[in-house]
């Protein structure tokens, strides 16, 4: 099946103007043209834009995003591929471990807030 841009747009829930964008940058090979000279996607295309949306979303960015699509959909080195991954992976556990660094900071502080409160102090007697 093929799907005009506003069509892929809603489908994916992303505006027209990334979906331009992204074919712009090169992440739709080949993309399909109507007798009009208009845009048209195809599931394979759709597939893509939901690997390029799915990287982002675990914060990747585009040209992370762009170096992975060209190692794997070229096919030339999986290998390479998987170990961008892997790093990437690597570095979101790391901001995850930052994260619950400061969760327990900050849980370590509502305790010290609830007495003062309930005590009926103010902020300046911090």
């Amino acid at each position: 099946m093929e799907y005009s841009i506003s069509e892929a747009s809603k489908i994916l829930g992303i505006p027209a103007s990334t979906l331009r964008y992204y074919d712009n940058k090169g992440f739709i090979p080949k993309i399909g043209r109507s007798e009009t000279g208009h845009r048209v996607f195809s599931e394979g295309d759709l597939d893509l834009l939901r690997a390029v949306q799915r990287g982002i979303q675990v914060g990747m960015s585009l040209s992370e995003m762009r170096e992975l699509y060209d190692t794997v959909i070229t096919g030339d080195n999986l290998y390479e591929g998987r170990d961008r991954l892997l790093k990437k992976r690597a570095e979101l556990e790391m901001q995850i471990a930052r994260l619950q660094s400061a969760i327990s900071y900050i849980d370590s502080l509502i305790p010290e807030y609830n007495r003062r409160i309930e005590n009926g102090l103010s902020a300046r007697d911090l």
